[in-house]
Order: C-alpha cells, then structure tokens, then sequence
C-alpha cells in the first residue's frame, strides 16, 4: 500500500532534545531514511526544557504561545514568513526550527503520524487529547478556505507512537530528597540559562522535571487527558542492563532496578518498562521485568490491544540508543535503530500486517516456530540484572 506514503512523518524529539549539533542529530539519520524510502518526513523542534502543555503548543504552531499560558494563548494558526539566507543564524536555534505540524499539514493536506521519543509522548498525549488541545480548531480564523473552518487538531493527527514515553511517570522525579542543593541552586538554573540563550525560549528544567514523577502522571495527568477516538496510539518500550546501558544514565537504571524506593523495575536507564508499556494505569507500574526477552527472540507475542493503544513491543536498547546516538560503550550491536523507524513508518502507512512483530534488535518479521530458532549466546554481564548496590 505504498501509495499511503503521502502521509507525512513527524519526529518528535523528548527532554533536552535537539535538531542538529555538529555531526550529531537527535534523530541519527532517521529523516534521512525515511525520506529514502519515500515517506516525507519532518524533524521540528521545541523548547527542550518546559512543561507539556507549553512545548505541545510550539509542535503545532512552531511559535511559543507569546508569553501566555498555552491553553489561554490565541488558537488561530498563522503561517510564518520564511526566512531568508541573510537572518540565518546557526547560533540560533529558533531560526533554524523546521515549521509545525500546522504547516507540514497544510503543505500535504493529509493527517500526520507522529513518532514520539520520551517527553514527547507526552506532548503528543496532550496535543491530541479532546481535553487538551485536541479540540482546538487553528484554521478557523477566515484566513484558510471553508474546508478548513471545523478542522480540529485531532483532525491533522492520524496515529501517534510512541517510544520510552513515561506514561505512568517515574519514582525518582518525585524524590526530591535525591535533588541536592548543588543541582536546583547551580544547574538547574545555569541550564535554564543556556538552553533559553541558544533557543530564545524560556526553559524551566524543574517544571518539565516534575511533570516526569508518578504523582504528576498517574494522580493528574492520566485521568483528566483522554485519547482521542479518531487516532490510533502506539507504545513501544526499551530494555537495558548495567553492561550496556551509557554512563550518563548508569546512576538512573541501578536506582530503578535495585533500589527498594523506586519501581525495582526493568529499565532504558530511564523510563521503566511498566511506564512505557501501557499509557494509563492508577498505579506506580513496580517489579514489571522481562528476564526471556533476550532468550527467545521471535517467539514472544509482542502485539498487545488496550482499547485503542497497540503495545508494540520491547527494543533493547537505552535511552539514547533508541534514538540511534551511539554513546554506549561497549558499543551497542543488538540493536539497530534505521530498520526499527523504517518499520513504524510502514506500520503507520498499513503496510506491515498484524503477524509481523517488532524484534528486541529493532528489525521486524514474523514470529518463527520454537523449532527453527537459531541458538543466542548472550554473555552472563549482559542477561543478569546488576547486583543491588552497584
């Protein structure tokens, strides 16, 4: 069904994200790829440190919401004036952000499907939620045509997926005994600082960190943010250990795998799996573990319904591996990010069938019998969960 390829794709980038920095994308080559493959595709960016209802703004619209808050900001849609080579700035990277989803919708004329890394899953959440933004009709203004008069935001969104999201939130934000002085009263601020200089946007890394606890999610944002009807959700969740998991989220993957205080769950180095799994639950998801996911592959049915969110599937592989930024080390050779976004951009399109599965290396196929499996050596560091207290 290739001829559904005139969706487009939009990348959504989570906390801290980026477009480019040197060699560097946050999505390593997947717009490339994609567009390869005949899939238009977009990588816009948005304020990488602030709260979902400011950021799902700037995702539709490409502009802040002016210094109000978002659900009080105007709603009418207004196309930006394009830049020209002269006010390019490469220091700059509001001047660099590609459009909105407005845009890209309005330039295809078709429903987006988004893929949503990390805090954009709940950006997207919000974004297409009847009580959130979903609702909101930007187009109703008198500036576009009479078709465009009733289209709502949900209207432009086909499917959402997403991938680590932290649906159900995460122990350790809520800890603020684990906060030290040095970090809210040095880093949090110079960050704050920084990243505004770089993005012109005013970034608040404390109110975007909070919003990743299980207080938030569970208590406040799950019951009051409904999925829409009209759009089909994906969730794909990530798996590592302290063999491979990079050294920047070692600290975070012990805490959440051994530490009694938190989900002693398996973990990305990050998000656990019981948060990612399923979008809304009333509970802190704890002791949610995956020991055979390694030693099985192909034979685990990982297609899972829950009303209207498909659970793809677990990918092995950290936090900033899922991305395609190779940091691990040693270096990650399970899985392969090209093949795994290629693969949800044809699911959205309807050209992958219900029987093929999503792999722990990120490839896609159809699950084989017990019997034509070939052996897997995995090493011991790497199917055994760290030791408590390391």
């Amino acid at each position: 069904m290739a001829g559904r390829r005139d969706h487009p794709v939009v990348l959504m980038h989570g906390f801290l994200g980026f477009n480019r920095i040197g060699p560097l994308q946050y999505f390593q080559n997947v717009k490339e790829w994609l567009q390869l493959h005949g899939f238009p595709t977009y990588a816009p960016t948005t304020d990488p440190l602030n709260t979902y209802e400011y950021r799902a703004f700037e995702w539709f619209y490409g502009t802040p919401p002016r210094g109000e808050a978002p659900f009080a900001a105007d709603t009418a849609y207004r196309r930006r004036r394009l830049l020209s080579l002269a006010e390019l700035d490469p220091f700059v990277l509001r001047r660099l952000r590609v459009s909105g989803i407005a845009e890209v919708f309005l330039r295809h004329r078709r429903p987006v499907h988004i893929v949503a890394h990390s805090q954009a899953s709940t950006d997207a959440r919000y974004l297409t939620a009847p009580e959130g933004m979903g609702g909101w009709k930007p187009f109703a203004s008198g500036a576009f045509g009479d078709d465009l008069v009733d289209v709502t935001i949900a209207d432009t969104i086909a499917s959402v997926t997403t991938i680590a999201g932290p649906h159900n939130g995460v122990l350790i934000a809520d800890d603020t005994a684990a906060v030290t002085e040095f970090i809210t009263g040095y880093v949090i601020p110079a960050v704050d600082r920084f990243i505004s200089l770089l993005s012109h946007d005013q970034s608040d890394l404390w109110a975007a960190a909070r919003e990743f606890g299980c207080d938030h999610m569970v208590g406040e944002f799950n019951p009051r943010h409904s999925e829409h009807p009209g759009i089909r959700y994906r969730s794909v969740a990530g798996i590592t250990n302290a063999y491979q998991v990079n050294l920047i989220l070692k600290w975070f993957h012990v805490q959440t795998r051994t530490n009694p205080k938190y989900e002693l769950s398996d973990n990305d180095g990050f998000v656990p799996l019981g948060s990612a799994r399923w979008p809304v639950t009333g509970e802190v998801p704890r002791d949610v573990v995956v020991d055979t996911l390694l030693h099985s592959p192909g034979t685990v049915d990982h297609l899972e319904r829950n009303g209207n969110w498909d659970f793809l599937g677990t990918i092995y592989a950290d936090h900033v591996n899922q991305i395609g930024i190779p940091v691990s080390y040693p270096r990650n050779t399970v899985f392969h990010h090209l093949p795994f976004y290629l693969g949800l951009a044809r699911l959205a399109a309807g050209e992958i069938d219900d029987d093929v599965r999503l792999q722990p290396n990120g490839r896609w196929r159809r699950p084989k019998a017990a019997g034509m499996l070939p052996s897997v050596a995995i090493p011991a560091e790497v199917a055994a969960p760290a030791p408590a207290g390391t």
